[in-house]
């Protein structure tokens, strides 16, 4: 079990563990601190972030104990299914020597007494909900059952004779110590107290209940240290790949909600090969803002400076638009696009992107003061129905389509800098909650005359 397992949520990734992660908080989640805060130590195995240690290991808990159930639970059913058939069949008690006790009525029933224990153990964790403390505690649980399971075998072999449990008892036991490191999903230092603490136990069954001869004690012994030693670097390297995988998948899913909303990411993932991600709205508002001067200034600068530049703009943009839970289309040049109401569909949208306007103006006022830039800022809004969905298959984005978008960008393109121009469209759904300036008929670019305002600020 995890250091942090008791933990209800983890530093560096803001969610519960036993919840799904929003959307906003995935965003949050950026694939850089995943990649740098989660180195493995080699021993004992685990990441260096407590976070990130905590999630894999519930994450891991809960797989292994569900799927250990299910294939123990159907071991079980054939296991018993065979004793049984042996039991009632003409080769019952036929055996002869020191294996006759394998038919014995004794073996037979101590046998099915340890299946019916551990089989409605597995079932019930198979059948029943499984609680979340039971989760946490996973892999104290699985250590418990595997070290339990270790004197129900020796229970089974009690009436044997001394030659019979000399060949064959801790031969089983060989077994039951490779399947604490390999099968029950321990981590490797679980795994490893475990059989630790089942050989002391068969040692101490062996030589003062069963009261084997020393030579064959000290075989015994020497061979179950040795098993235990090579289950101990296998299981080491089993898990070192595991979490290999795991932070692999960590860094996949944060790329890919880096590019895609969380909604549409797990839908892509889900989607079949040709099967397409698409959506119809009816209504979003569209947000376009975009830099007047910025190709004459990017003539006078570096590459490194210029993206230097646009990285710190676009990245508090990108902190505001989070705030406000709004969606992030994609910037083209030194073009910023934003949308909200989708890909989830909300009644304030259009409030969101107008207080998310007027964030990025004054933003914009304090990034162009701090890093003495003469370029300004022009944003257009407009609301309205829209299609949105995933396009390509190599390099996809997420994108939004629609005469409510084009309109959007002529609100920008045909503003002022420094201010925001919002359509008849959205000034209707606005005009109670903000403060607007009234332009009047303009000229737009593939629409004629259309009535336009000025957004100034939020009503008192």
């Amino acid at each position: 079990m995890c250091q942090s397992d008791h933990q209800a949520s983890v530093p560096c990734l803001p969610f519960p563990l036993n919840q799904p992660a929003t959307e906003t908080e995935l965003r949050t989640t950026s694939i850089d601190a995943a990649i740098r805060l989660a180195t493995i130590r080699r021993f004992p195995l685990s990441f260096d972030d407590p976070g990130i240690e905590a999630r894999y290991c519930y994450e891991h808990n809960r797989r292994f104990l569900l799927e250990s159930a299910q294939a123990t639970a159907l071991y079980l059913a054939g296991f018993c299914f065979a004793i049984i058939a042996y039991s009632y069949s003409p080769l019952y008690g036929s055996l002869v020597g020191d294996l006759y006790y394998f038919g014995s009525d004794e073996f037979i029933g101590r046998v099915r007494t340890i299946l019916a224990i551990i089989g409605v153990s597995s079932l019930s964790i198979k059948i029943f909900p499984v609680p979340d403390w039971f989760i946490r505690h996973g892999q104290l649980i699985i250590a418990i059952v595997a070290f339990v399971f270790a004197p129900l075998l020796l229970y089974a072999w009690s009436g044997a004779p001394v030659e019979l449990i000399s060949s064959y008892a801790y031969g089983i036991m060989i077994i039951h110590v490779m399947d604490t490191h390999a099968i029950l999903g321990l981590r490797n230092i679980w795994a490893t107290v475990c059989s630790a603490v089942m050989i002391v136990c068969y040692s101490f069954a062996a030589a003062y209940y069963w009261q084997l001869p020393s030579e064959h004690l000290t075989q015994h012994i020497t061979m179950l240290s040795m098993t235990s030693v090579m289950g101990f670097f296998a299981s080491h390297q089993l898990e070192l790949a595991n979490r290999k995988s795991y932070l692999a998948t960590l860094q996949s899913d944060a790329l890919l909600l880096n590019v895609l909303p969380a909604s549409i990411a797990e839908r892509l993932m889900q989607a079949e090969p040709d099967e397409l991600v698409a959506d119809k709205f009816a209504g979003i508002t569209v947000l376009f803002a975009d830099l007047k001067g910025f190709t004459a200034l990017s003539a006078t600068m570096s590459a490194e400076e210029l993206m230097r530049m646009l990285n710190q703009i676009f990245s508090r943009f990108d902190e505001l638009a989070n705030e406000l839970g709004l969606e992030k289309i994609k910037t083209i040049g030194d073009a910023y696009m934003v949308a909200g109401g989708m890909p989830d569909e909300s009644t304030g949208h259009a409030s969101d992107v107008a207080k998310l306007a007027i964030r990025m103006v004054a933003a914009f006022a304090e990034l162009k003061q701090e890093l003495d830039l003469d370029i300004d800022i022009r944003i257009g809004m407009n609301s309205g129905p829209a299609v949105a969905g995933v396009v390509g298959t190599r390099k996809f984005s997420y994108d939004v389509w629609g005469d409510t978008v084009n309109t959007a960008s002529r609100m920008e393109s045909h503003g002022e800098p420094g201010r925001v121009q919002v359509s008849q469209a959205t000034y209707e759904i606005l005009k109670d909650e903000f403060v607007f300036e009234e332009r009047g008929l303009i000229d737009i670019k593939g629409k004629g005359q259309m009535k336009t305002w000025w957004l100034t600020g939020e009503r008192v």
